[in-house]
């Protein structure tokens, strides 16, 4: 028979380009799902960037200077 595995899934409230605070929730994260007996902690892809569409560069500015 195989072997359990605790696994955390993490869905954080990351800010683009926010690297220090994005930074602190996901080690925030890692210290809970330890604490919780997970394995792994998985997050979204771009989550220390907290890349999103409204600063990509195919969207138009919402704002002209």
């Amino acid at each position: 028979m195989g072997h359990m595995v605790v696994v955390a899934s993490c869905s954080l409230n990351q800010w683009a380009l926010d690297w220090v605070g994005n930074v602190e929730r996901i080690i925030k994260s890692i210290q809970l799902a330890k604490e919780a007996g997970a394995r792994l902690r998985v997050g979204p892809e771009l989550e220390i960037t907290g890349y999103g569409a409204s600063i990509s560069p195919r969207t138009k500015p919402s704002v002209l200077w």
